[in-house]
């Protein structure tokens, strides 16, 4: 069908043909309406009748409608006329990259540019779920914004993109000398596809990210990165061998693209750029002013020059020595994004700080990561950081003010240790091992916070009694005082102020201004997490994206409106803690992941054998396997609304299926017949006990006005038990009872110990549950629901209880272990538990050495499910460092 000039489809007139592919042909056309060009796209009658491809134009439209991105092709209507299927989108006056291409290469700059500008497009794509799986040359559109503008990149045809919102396509075909799309068993075009995409194997942002480095090599070297004479060689070159480097096929070119697009083609999804703004970040250091930085030179530092700790600071952040010098007191400069590294690392989710001078960075633990992490300090002209000997169990540093000194939290005390060396000093006893956060003044005045409930504490930096600073606000609903932050006079100072374990109907979260003088506090502002003050400005996080707002740190005054300054800044679980720190005009942020950061699922065999489960899929809450083994259940958070639901994977095909709909739904067990998920939920400000048959059908409420921190532990065919922070005391967790039949709440284990990880056994008459006394974890079993007997079960260390299916065998975790032990009950002795015996353990050496075990659970052949945490151990962890953030 050739669609002739003067032609109408509703109010668009066809000026003239642009081209045409595999899925429709595109015309000039004139909007009559608004009297604007555009750009037509139509499906041909003989598609219309293929469901496959009315499916993948109809998916197209609805992708592009979802995404507003100005390197992205806009779509401003939709229409049938006739019979005839149209999409109406922006005109875009230019060539194709391919049609470029065809010229020859790039110049690297130009080619540098465009990268990013792809890379950026995609990145807006990804955020919203979106894997576009074709992209290629001729999918990317030259334009010009205005008469004597530089060209811009728009990314075109998203007809086979992955989506949310869709299902996938099914199929699509591949050709080696002129890359077409149509329909086959593979999706994508053959010379761009990554490995996964040609072994049909799950993709997701990283495949787009092989496709720009193979687009990007193009462009600088004129060659596609894998070519050979039929298709089976072109797989085989992208599955099987690497294209030669850069530099090598154009000489002139920065050796650090080679790094780049080294990393975009590598074969294994985990090794390549884990997203398209870390890739566009890269690519942004390779320009400068006038073009890209092809012969850097290393700068000098001096201790308090801001432009040249910034100009050292690139030798950490990108590996090499870029010429950044000048970027901080050139007038009217741009914000700088360049991410960091933190080379062999041992922290898996890192807290950062930087030192008051703006000459280091010191990376601590929290208290909700496994494992006891010394301190790691990078100085900013160094490639290499090093441990702080004698800080292992370090959590939440701060710096003195003299950049001399750190104190942190380790051992359930406030210690101190100098840069320089020596060993650690206590400064003072805490009250538990839960602290969050502290802050040292100029007159040597330590204020912290040193447990999950209740107020702010002061001490000298030299030692001694620490002396109550700030009272709860009762009124308010205040239970805990954290994060201080000791503002430039030394006097005055802001913390956080939450209900966080209070009752759920008196939610208050704030921030508040106080002296260490005395006098009533004041309430700065309402917020989620900790702040920090810089060039003027207070700094916080909404919804995950860093926000400042003008500061009077003498009046403790707010003014003007509040401005984003970067997006996805994580949070830290369980404690309100936003992973960032600002010194002057340097801004340093956790990576965009490492909220996100998943559980390996691997399968533990009774000889002990382990291997991957899922295929080597991750979730992001412990999984649970349902009584028929077929399949688990865990919590999934959506990406577009960072709201947690309920899912289940199927152990043998790993599909997917959404249990709940409506978000904030955590904590899934399975009923005991496996046709029902029990959760926990919140809906306004109230914590509830729910469930949902998997079948279909409404949600059943069985218990309201639970306590605030309440995560539930395992169900009976009579009961479910959760643990509940205990706010009375400010120090420990109950295990708590709902009777399904009236949803009356019970104690089920309540001493004056912290009590977790209740599993109720098969025939529901006994509870596991782990007992932490002193810092020190042991299992005991108890009768249930009566709680008339008690026994234990380990005597050095053990947690995570769970009965195998029988209920003979009782599994725990250690620091490193899974253990297994003989349990059996008689009338007589109660409680009877054999030798121990491990099943798994932590590697002390080779690849998974930095693995740790955080759950297990049975499956009814007699298999363990364990779900491992990957640490960092030898592999760089990325950090978004901003230059110049408030410009």
């Amino acid at each position: 069908m050739i669609l002739q000039a003067g032609a109408r489809l509703g109010p668009y007139e066809i000026v003239s043909p642009l081209g045409a592919g595999g899925m429709g042909e595109v015309y000039k056309a004139r909007d009559t309406r608004l009297d604007r060009t555009v750009a037509i796209k139509v499906l041909p009658a003989s598609l219309a009748a293929d469901p496959v491809f009315r499916d993948r134009f109809d998916r197209e439209a609805r992708t592009i409608s979802s995404l507003d991105h100005s390197n992205i092709c806009i779509l401003y209507d939709v229409g049938r006329e006739a019979g005839v299927d149209y999409l109406v989108m922006q005109f875009l006056d230019g060539e194709t990259l391919a049609d470029r291409l065809a010229r020859g290469p790039l110049p690297v700059a130009q080619a540098v540019e465009y990268a990013g500008q792809m890379a950026m497009a995609l990145d807006r794509a990804h955020r919203a779920g979106i894997v576009h799986r074709d992209l290629k040359p001729g999918n990317v559109m030259l334009t010009r914004s205005g008469p004597g503008s530089s060209l811009a990149v728009k990314l075109l045809d998203f007809g086979l993109a992955k989506s949310p919102m869709v299902e996938p396509a099914r199929a699509a075909d591949v050709t080696a000398a002129t890359p077409l799309t149509g329909q086959g068993t593979i999706i994508g075009t053959l010379q761009y596809m990554a490995p996964e995409q040609l072994e049909g194997r799950d993709v997701d942002a990283r495949t787009d990210l092989f496709a720009l480095g193979s687009i990007l090599y193009e462009m600088l070297t004129g060659k596609r990165a894998f070519e050979a004479v039929s298709q089976a060689g072109v797989m085989a070159a992208i599955l099987e061998k690497e294209p030669p480097p850069v530099s090598v096929v154009q000489p002139l070119t920065p050796p650090g693209l080679d790094r780049i697009v080294d990393r975009c083609l590598a074969k294994d999804p985990d090794a390549r750029w884990q997203s398209a703004a870390d890739l566009a970040a890269a690519l942004s250091l390779m320009r400068t002013d006038s073009g890209v930085v092809a012969a850097p030179a290393a700068p000098a530092r001096t201790r308090r020059n801001w432009v040249a700790w910034v100009a050292g600071a690139a030798v950490l952040l990108t590996g090499a020595l870029l010429a950044v010098t000048g970027v901080m007191n050139r007038r009217g400069a741009a914000p700088r994004l360049i991410y960091a590294t933190l080379p062999a690392s041992p922290i898996p989710t890192a807290v950062p700080e930087i030192s008051p001078d703006g000459t280091m960075l010191v990376w601590s633990g929290s208290n909700m990561d496994s494992g006891r992490h010394p301190l790691w300090l990078q100085p900013l002209d160094s490639e290499t950081g090093r441990a702080i000997p004698g800080t292992e169990g370090a959590t939440f540093a701060f710096w003195s003010p003299d950049s001399r000194n750190l104190a942190f939290f380790a051992d359930q005390k406030l210690k101190r240790v100098a840069v320089s060396g020596g060993a650690p000093v206590t400064i003072c006893e805490t009250s538990e091992s839960e602290a969050r956060g502290g802050s040292w003044g100029k007159d040597n005045v330590i204020i912290f916070s040193g447990a999950r409930i209740g107020g702010l504490s002061r001490v000298p930096a030299s030692g001694g009694t620490p002396q109550p600073l700030t009272t709860l606000d009762k009124a308010l609903g205040h239970t805990t005082h954290r994060w201080p932050y000791f503002l430039p006079d030394g006097r005055h100072f802001l913390y956080f102020a939450s209900s966080n374990g209070g009752p759920a109907q008196q939610l208050h979260e704030d921030v508040m201004f106080a002296s260490v003088e005395g006098g009533e506090p004041h309430r700065v502002m309402q917020a989620t997490t900790n702040v920090a003050f810089a060039e003027g400005r207070l700094l916080f996080v909404i919804q995950n994206r860093l926000m400042s707002q003008p500061f009077e740190p003498a009046s403790g005054s707010l003014s003007g409106q509040p401005v984003p300054v970067l997006d996805d800044v994580p949070v830290g679980y369980g404690v309100t803690r936003g992973l960032f720190a600002a010194v002057g005009p340097m801004l340093v942020a956790a990576p965009n992941d490492s909220a996100k950061q998943g559980l390996g699922l691997q399968w533990v065999a009774r000889d002990g054998t382990r291997t991957p489960a899922f295929g080597g899929a991750v979730v992001f809450d412990p999984p649970w396997i349902a009584p028929d083994g077929s399949r688990v259940v865990t919590t999934l958070v959506d990406p577009r609304t960072h709201r947690p639901d309920i899912w289940t994977l199927d152990l043998a095909s790993g599909a997917r299926a959404r249990v709940t709909f409506e978000g904030d739904r955590w904590s899934p067990v399975w009923s005991r017949d496996g046709a029902t998920v029990f959760y926990m939920l919140e809906q306004t400000h109230e914590i509830m006990l729910a469930s949902k048959p998997l079948g279909g059908g409404a949600e059943r409420i069985y218990a309201r006005a639970l306590p605030e921190l309440s995560e539930l532990q395992d169900c009976s065919d009579e009961y479910c038990v959760f643990s509940a922070w205990r706010p009375q005391t400010g120090t420990n967790y109950d295990l708590l009872a709902v009777r399904l039949s009236d949803g009356k709440v019970i104690p089920a284990a309540a001493g004056e110990a912290d009590e977790n990880d209740g599993r109720v056994s098969p025939d529901g008459t006994l509870l596991a549950y782990a007992v932490n006394q002193g810092g020190q974890e042991n299992v005991y079993v108890r009768t249930f629901p009566s709680g008339s007997g008690l026994w234990q079960v380990t005597t050095e260390v053990g947690h995570q209880p769970v009965w195998s299916r029988d209920g003979h065998e009782l599994y725990y975790l250690t620091d490193h272990d899974v253990v297994a032990v003989p349990v059996s009950f008689s009338t007589a002795g109660g409680v009877v538990v054999g030798p121990p015996r491990t099943l798994a353990s932590q590697p002390a050496s080779g690849p998974d050495r930095d693995l740790t075990i955080q759950q297990a659970q049975v499956a009814p052949d007699g298999r363990v499910l364990i779900a491992v945490a990957r640490g960092v151990s030898g592999a760089p962890t990325p950090y978004r460092l901003v230059l110049n953030w408030n410009r």
